[in-house]
């Protein structure tokens, strides 16, 4: 079956474990160990992302995430979703439908209310064929002609605990709490006479009533969402996990973890947890086009570190002739390099102890180099611009500008959370992780670090704010970048969204096509904003945003980004605000000053640690970077 989602769409924000309006019905993502493009050797590979710094960063947070658990990725796998304006021919001529499946399983008649479970396979859109009557109505669904029986619609609601798993309402159950006699109607048939009806008043939980068809008791669903949920006639919790996993062909987990219920469209029912990597030259990952044909990963899997002749000498044996057809040649000194560097690489990731933290400064400090470099390669592109045509305000405040004529970013779906609970990997079995690439441009602001750090040093008033954002996150969420809540970044997070929504009136790229990329770090001394193009086909790279690197352009946007900070229409609320947004996590920001739509938003959660304050100063006491 087809989708609607584009390419991106089907890793980020529509991924593994994620529901989704698909065709006629509600579905849920599988795991990409249940792909149908693993049958065809030829498209898999077709559909390989090549991406080795990324892929050995992903490797590092993946065990750090699950420990001795997880499965080593060896690479990326693009999405075979449809053909896409942009792509290749290669990629376009490839198509297999993404793997899903119906959920919610409880349906609810638009009409009468009644809740019932549609055939799971059937792609036709479900209609009602109730033969009961329910007291508000003169007739049953069953009687009406069938090309005008009333749409089933999937149940608004779903059940979901912290480790990750999902399932329906238990409706039933609830049901029992009412019937007469405890379940003399049925409830432990499939389907019972259930009905479900919002009385209209707009009330939430407490507008609606779960009504038995047979012995007609009501009851109400107020407090169905809160803390306990319900408890039985005997005060036992009802609502207990089930332990379900809809996306994995994996039998159910025993589970006993509270049952949230919840709109299934809620955004804590789902965070996809994801990395972004340019792809830029890194001189100690060895890379070659040899690594992405199947006899060199057939070798590679071979090789257990050891020295055997025979082993040797049959893995050259395999590659060698393919390495004479590829450019440059290899030999077979170089073949074997190529090998013990993957087996390498593997190993000491599998020895050693993960500090995230410390590991992705790293990961972003390769990438700042490259930027504030000039250098040309077959995949990027950057320029240093020459700041003497540039006036006084850009200068004073910036470092250096670098506009990057090409550049290629690879997003990869590590897995997800749900209420900011346990991590769920993507894969279950499989050696790979579904991801995207986009080909474009972009901007680099280095704002220098020496700057940032004079500023900080002679306002320290900020520390206190600083340390509230830290103290509000570490209660709401499970993990926390402690990076996130320092002034410096903060800074820089609030100039780039600033920065964006200027941008988005001047170059030509709506803001939904446009991203950010904030690099901080007291550690290895850096302070930029990378803005650049993140749409995945050909209308990313028009030339728009690069062109704004320009003097005659760039002075005044750059300007007006700072000038349009220093007023909100929601002031002086929305500048006096001791915290807004989730958790409470920003300042001085709100959607009519410095918010931006979640994908141009490269934080998570979306639209948090922001301050107009940091820029323009709203206090006697603290002084913004632009003041």
């Amino acid at each position: 079956m087809d989708s609607e989602l584009n390419r991106s769409q089907t890793v980020v924000p529509f991924g593994v474990g994620a529901i989704y309006d698909y065709l006629n019905y509600t579905a849920i993502s599988l795991s990409v160990d249940d792909w149908d493009i693993l049958a065809n050797s030829n498209s898999f590979h077709a559909l390989k992302i090549n991406n080795p710094r990324l892929q050995y960063f992903v490797n590092k947070k993946l065990k750090d995430l699950q420990k001795n658990e997880y499965v080593w990725v060896q690479y990326f796998l693009n999405p075979p979703i449809k053909k896409e304006l942009g792509m290749p021919r290669e990629l376009n001529d490839i198509f297999y439908p993404m793997p899903v499946k119906k959920f919610p399983e409880y349906y609810v008649c638009t009409r009468c209310g009644h809740l019932s479970k549609p055939h799971p396979t059937s792609n036709e859109k479900a209609r009602c064929n109730n033969p009961s009557t329910p007291d508000w109505l003169n007739s049953s669904c069953g009687q009406i002609q069938k090309h005008k029986k009333p749409f089933l619609e999937p149940s608004r609601f779903i059940g979901f605990c912290e480790d990750g798993h999902i399932q329906d309402v238990p409706w039933k159950e609830i049901m029992k709490l009412s019937c007469a006699n405890n379940g003399c109607c049925e409830m432990d048939k499939e389907q019972p006479d259930l009905y479900l009806r919002d009385d209209g008043n707009g009330l939430g939980f407490a507008s609606l009533n779960l009504t038995c068809g047979k012995c007609k008791a009501r009851k109400n669903l107020t407090g169905l969402n809160k803390e306990n949920g319900f408890t039985d006639k005997n005060g036992n919790k009802l609502f207990s996990c089930k332990g379900k996993k809809p996306w994995l062909s994996d039998d159910d987990d025993e589970c006993s973890k509270e049952l949230k219920i919840e709109p299934r469209g809620a955004s804590r029912i789902y965070t996809p947890i994801q990395e972004t990597g340019l792809f830029i030259p890194d001189p100690n990952l060895i890379s070659h086009p040899i690594e992405k044909e199947q006899a060199f990963e057939n070798a590679r899997d071979l090789y257990d570190g050891s020295n055997d002749d025979f082993l040797i000498q049959l893995i050259e044996l395999q590659l060698l002739v393919l390495a004479e057809k590829m450019e440059p040649v290899l030999t077979e000194t170089q073949i074997f390099d190529l090998i013990k560097k993957h087996f390498e690489s593997k190993n000491s990731i599998n020895d050693q102890q993960i500090d995230i933290d410390s590991e992705q400064d790293d990961f972003y400090f390769k990438e700042f180099n490259v930027l504030t470099s000039d250098l040309k390669d077959e995949e990027y592109e950057s320029i240093t611009k020459d700041f003497s045509s540039f006036n006084n305000f850009t200068k004073k405040y910036l470092s250096s500008l670098h506009a990057i004529n090409k550049l290629k970013a690879t997003t990869v779906l590590l897995g997800f959370e749900r209420a900011q609970g346990k991590f769920n990997c993507a894969q279950s079995t499989s050696n790979f992780l579904p991801a995207f690439e986009i080909s474009g441009e972009g901007i680099f602001l280095n704002v220098g670090y020496e700057k940032v750090k004079n500023w900080l040093d002679q306002n320290s008033g900020f520390l206190d704010r600083e340390k509230t954002l830290l103290n509000r996150a570490k209660e709401d969420f499970r993990e926390h970048p402690a990076l996130y809540s320092e002034t410096g970044f903060i800074m820089l997070h609030s100039l780039s969204h600033a920065l964006l929504r200027q941008l988005s009136l001047e170059c030509g790229y709506g803001i939904n096509e446009l991203k950010e990329r904030i690099y901080f770090s007291h550690k290895n001394k850096m302070a930029g904003i990378l803005i650049y193009t993140s749409s995945s086909d050909s209308s990313g790279s028009l030339g728009g945003l690069v062109r704004m690197s320009r003097p005659e352009y760039f002075n005044g946007m750059f300007e007006n980004a700072v000038n349009n900070s220093m007023n909100c229409s929601n002031d002086p609320i929305c500048s006096e605000s001791i915290g807004q947004g989730l958790a409470g996590l920003s300042f001085a920001a709100c959607h009519s000053c410095l918010m931006i739509p979640d994908l141009a938003c490269d934080v998570i959660p979306k639209n948090t640690y922001l301050d107009r304050s940091t820029l323009i100063g709203l206090e006697s006491n603290l002084k913004g970077y632009f003041v």
